[in-house]
C-alpha cells in the first residue's frame, strides 16, 4: 500500500523455498521487499505529479501576462477617449462642473494602473525597450522628490532631500527613473504618519545610490523579503489606505534590474524603512543599441500628477480641498439603461454602418446586441459572449455570410446556434441557397421589422429549449453512469473482500495445521522430559532407598538402626514429593480444586522447598481469576516452565512470580536474579531453546503474548499478557488459532 492511496496499486505474488522454513526472518525478508517496491513507485509518482504541477503553473504565468497585456492595451483606448474630451472641457471652461475634475482625477488613477500592468506585461514578455540617455540624476530626482513636498508636509511629514552634485551625468531610462522615484516616495508617504521622509542620492565607489529612508511603520522581519514580489501586500500593517494592488515595488525592481542595478530594502518594525537603489556609473554595462533617446510612441509615462493626486486622497477630509470633495455623480433616476442579464444576446454583422445602426437600434429593446462589421468580428464575437443568435447580411467584404455559416458549422462550440441570413437578393433560389447553406432563416431586404423579431424570437426560443433539453439529458446521462459507477465499484468491492476473506480462511487453516503440528512436537518433547526426570531423579532416590534399606541389619545396635532407619524414612519422603511434583507436571489437580491464584501460590511454595531457591508469589487480593480450562492449564504450565529454566540454567538465588491486572490485560511476570543470557546471533530471543518456544507456543494457543528480558549477569524476566476479554472463552470461540503473515504481501 502507498500512503494516502485506498487501495493498493498491485500485487507483488513471492514463492518460498520448499527447503526454509517460514520462520519471522523468512517473512521479514518479503516485507522489505515490498516496501522497497512500493517506495520506488511511491517516488515515481510524485516526481511526475511535481513535473505536471510545474508545467500548470508556468502555463498559469504565461496566460497570466497575456492577460495582462491584452487588458492593458483594450484599457487605453477608452480610457484615451475619456480623458480627451474631459480635459478638453477643463480648458475650455475655468469653472468647469466638480463632477468633471473628480471624472479626470479618476480617470488619470486608472491609467496609472492600466500603464503598470502594461508595463509588467511588457517586461514578463521581453517587449519593453529600455532608452538610456546621460541625465543629471540629482538634479531630475530633486525636481520628481519636490513635486511630492506639498502632499507630504500636507499629511504632517516632513520631505528632505540630499542630492549632493555628481562628477559626471549617469545613464538611466529618464520614463523608468520618473516611475522608481515616484512610487518609492509614494509608497514612503502610505505608510508614514509622522516624523520625516528623507531622500538621498549620492556617489559611493563605483556606482549610485539613491536611498529613500522614512519614519513610518516598519516592516516585520516575515514580511521584508517578500516585499517586492508581485502582488504582495502586507497585511494589517497600518497605512494611510488599504487600497493597493502590491505591484509599485515589484515594478521598482523590475525597473532597476533593466539599469543593471539592485534594489534592496531594510526596517526595524515600528521605527521606519529605507529603500536602497544602486545603479552602476557610466554605459559599458549597456545595451549600446539602446543609448539614446526614447521615442514618443513607445512611452507609457504619466508624470507625477496620478501620484499625486492619489496621495491627496488619502489625507484626512478636513485637508483636502473642496474641489477634491466633490460628490460622486448621481445614477439616473429613470433606470433605463439598466440590462436584463437573461436578455438573449444576439450577434450582427454588417458592413454598412448605417445599416449595421438601425437593426441594432430595432432590435435594442428586445435584445442584447453585438454589432460588428465583419464575418470574422462574428465569430470572434460569438465565442466572446455566447450568442443565443447570428444575424448575418450575405454580401460582406473578405468573410461574406455564407463563409461565417461555414466556420460557424465547423465549430462545435457554435455547430448549433442559430443562424439567419439577410440578403437584398430575392427569389426562390437565393433562399434555397441559404437553407442549403445550413442557415435556420432566410429573410429579403426589404423586411418588416416586426417580422425580423419575431422570427428572431422564434428561433432564440427553440435554440434555448434545445439547450434547456441537451443539458437535460446530459445530466440524467451523468447521473445513470454515475450510478453504474457506483453498482461497479460496489461489487468490485464485494468481490474483493469475499476474496480477502477466503485467502484469509485458508491462511488460518493453514496457520492451525502448523500450530497443531507445533503442539505436537512440543508435546513429545515434554513427555520425553517427564521421562528422562522419571528415570534420572526417581530412579536414583528409588536406588538411594534400596541402598539404605539394605544396611538395616537387625544384629546392629539400636542406634545405628534407628538411624538408618530414619535415613531411609527421609529418602522415601523425597521420593514422596517428587512423585508429587511429577504429577503436578502430568495434571495439576489443585488447579481445577484451588483456582490459578491459590494453584501458582502452591506451586511456587513446593518448587522452592524442593530446589531449595528462594521463590516468591503475590497477587492481589482483590484479583479475581477464573478462567477457561485451556487458559489456566497453559498459564500454569507457562510458570511451570520457566521455573524448571531457572533452576536448570539461571543458578539464580531468588525468584518473584507477580500475576496482576493492568488496565484491560492480566500480566504474568516471573523475574530471577540469575547468569542470564544474550540473544542467539541473528535472531531474537523468543527463538531460543524449545523451553522459550514451548512458551511461546502456549501463549499463543490462547491468544497471549511472551516478551523476555535477559541480560549477561543480570537476570532475566519473562512478560506474559493476556487481554481479559480472553479469559471466559474456550476453544471454540477463536482462542488457539495464533497469526501468522501470508507469503502474498500488498504493495
Amino acid at each position: 500500500m502507498i500512503a494516502g492511496l485506498d487501495q493498493p496499486i498491485g500485487i507483488a505474488i513471492a514463492g518460498a523455498s520448499a527447503r526454509r522454513p517460514g520462520d519471522e526472518p523468512y517473512r521479514l525478508f518479503y516485507a522489505m521487499v515490498r516496501d522497497c517496491v512500493a517506495t520506488a513507485v511511491a517516488k515515481a509518482r510524485t516526481y511526475d505529479e511535481e513535473r505536471k504541477r510545474a508545467e500548470a503553473l508556468t502555463e498559469l504565468d504565461r496566460a497570466k501576462t497575456d492577460f495582462f497585456s491584452n487588458v492593458s492595451h483594450e484599457f487605453r483606448t477608452p480610457l484615451t477617449l475619456l480623458l480627451g474630451p474631459l480635459e478638453d472641457e477643463l480648458r475650455g471652461d475655468g469653472a468647469a462642473n466638480e463632477r468633471l475634475q473628480m471624472a479626470h482625477r479618476n480617470g488619470l488613477r486608472l491609467l496609472k494602473l492600466v500603464n503598470t500592468l502594461l508595463d509588467f506585461s511588457r517586461i514578463e514578455t521581453g517587449r519593453i525597450q529600455a532608452h538610456f540617455e546621460a541625465t543629471d540624476l540629482p538634479a531630475r530626482t530633486g525636481e520628481l522628490a519636490s513635486v511630492f513636498r506639498s502632499a507630504i508636509e500636507s499629511g504632517g511629514v516632513r520631505l528632505v532631500v540630499e542630492c549632493d552634485p555628481l562628477p559626471e551625468p549617469v545613464f538611466v531610462d529618464r520614463e523608468m527613473w520618473e516611475k522608481i522615484v515616484l512610487n518609492l516616495l509614494s509608497n514612503a508617504f502610505k505608510f508614514t504618519f509622522e516624523g520625516e521622509i528623507r531622500v538621498g542620492l549620492q556617489r559611493i565607489g563605483d556606482g549610485v545610490v539613491l536611498t529613500v529612508r522614512d519614519t513610518g511603520v516598519g516592516i516585520s522581519d516575515g514580511e521584508l523579503p517578500k516585499i517586492f514580489d508581485r502582488f504582495h501586500r502586507v497585511r494589517g500593517a497600518r497605512a494611510r489606505t488599504h487600497e493597493g494592488t502590491g505591484i509599485g515595488l515589484a515594478l521598482v525592481r523590475e525597473l532597476v534590474q533593466l539599469h543593471g542595478g539592485t534594489v534592496t530594502a531594510g526596517s526595524v518594525e515600528g521605527s521606519g524603512s529605507v529603500m536602497t537603489v544602486t545603479l552602476p556609473t557610466g554605459c559599458s554595462h549597456l545595451p549600446a543599441d539602446r543609448i539614446g533617446p526614447s521615442p514618443a510612441l513607445d512611452s507609457t509615462a504619466f508624470g507625477a500628477a496620478p501620484f499625486i493626486e492619489e496621495a491627496l486622497r488619502w489625507l484626512p477630509s478636513e485637508i483636502l480641498t473642496p474641489a477634491l470633495n466633490a460628490p460622486p455623480i448621481a445614477p439616473p433616476g429613470t433606470g433605463a439603461e439598466r440590462h436584463d442579464g437573461d436578455r438573449p444576446r444576439v450577434v450582427w454583422a454588417d458592413d454598412n454602418a448605417d445599416m449595421r445602426e438601425y437593426v441594432a437600434r430595432l432590435l435594442a429593446p428586445h435584445y442584447e446586441i453585438h454589432a460588428v462589421a465583419s464575418g470574422s468580428e462574428a465569430i470572434t464575437a460569438v465565442r466572446q459572449h455566447d450568442a443565443d443568435l447570428v444575424l448575418s447580411d450575405v454580401m460582406m467584404p473578405g468573410m461574406d455570410g455564407f463563409a461565417l455559416l461555414r466556420a460557424l458549422r465547423q465549430d462545435s462550440a457554435s455547430a448549433e446556434v442559430p443562424v439567419i441570413l439577410l440578403s437584398a437578393r430575392a427569389g426562390e433560389e437565393s433562399r434555397v441557397e441559404g437553407m442549403d447553406a445550413g442557415a435556420d432563416d432566410y429573410l429579403i431586404k426589404p423586411f418588416s421589422a416586426r417580422e425580423l423579431v419575431a422570427r428572431i424570437d422564434a428561433h432564440v426560443r427553440l435554440s434555448r429549449l434545445r439547450r434547456q433539453t441537451r443539458e437535460t439529458l446530459r445530466q440524467a446521462h451523468d447521473e445513470l453512469d454515475l450510478k453504474v459507477r457506483e453498482r461497479t465499484t460496489a461489487l468490485a468491492t464485494t468481490n474483493q473482500q469475499l476474496e480477502r476473506e477466503l485467502e484469509e480462511r485458508r491462511a488460518a487453516e493453514a496457520r492451525i495445521e502448523a500450530l497443531l503440528e507445533r503442539l505436537g512436537s512440543v508435546q513429545a518433547d515434554e513427555r520425553r522430559r517427564i521421562a528422562r526426570e522419571i528415570h534420572d531423579q526417581l530412579g536414583q532416590q528409588m536406588t538411594a532407598l534400596r541402598m539404605q534399606l539394605q544396611v538395616v541389619d537387625p544384629r546392629q545396635t539400636p542406634s545405628i538402626m534407628a538411624e538408618a532407619i530414619h535415613r531411609a524414612n527421609e529418602l522415601a519422603e523425597t521420593v514422596d514429593r517428587t512423585i508429587d511434583a511429577l504429577a503436578w507436571n502430568l495434571r495439576p489437580t489443585a488447579l481445577e480444586q484451588l483456582g490459578l491464584v491459590k494453584a501458582l501460590e502452591t506451586m511456587v511454595q513446593a518448587w522452592s522447598e524442593q530446589f531449595e531457591i528462594s521463590a516468591s508469589f503475590h497477587a492481589p487480593r482483590s484479583l479475581t481469576f477464573r478462567g477457561s480450562s485451556d487458559v489456566e492449564i497453559n498459564l500454569f504450565r507457562i510458570v511451570q516452565e520457566a521455573l524448571h529454566n531457572v533452576y536448570k540454567h539461571a543458578g539464580a538465588d531468588t525468584v518473584a512470580v507477580r500475576l496482576s491486572k493492568r488496565h484491560s490485560q492480566l500480566v504474568l511476570v516471573i523475574e530471577d536474579n540469575g547468569c542470564g543470557f544474550a540473544p542467539p546471533s541473528g535472531r531474537r530471543i523468543e527463538t531460543g531453546g524449545m523451553g522459550l518456544l514451548g512458551m511461546h507456543e502456549r501463549a499463543a494457543s490462547i491468544n497471549a503474548t511472551v516478551h523476555i528480558d535477559s541480560t549477561p549477569a543480570a537476570g532475566t524476566s519473562v512478560y506474559v499478557m493476556l487481554p481479559v476479554t480472553v479469559l471466559s472463552r474456550g476453544p471454540e470461540s477463536g482462542v488457539g488459532q495464533p497469526s501468522m503473515q501470508g507469503r502474498v504481501s500488498k504493495i
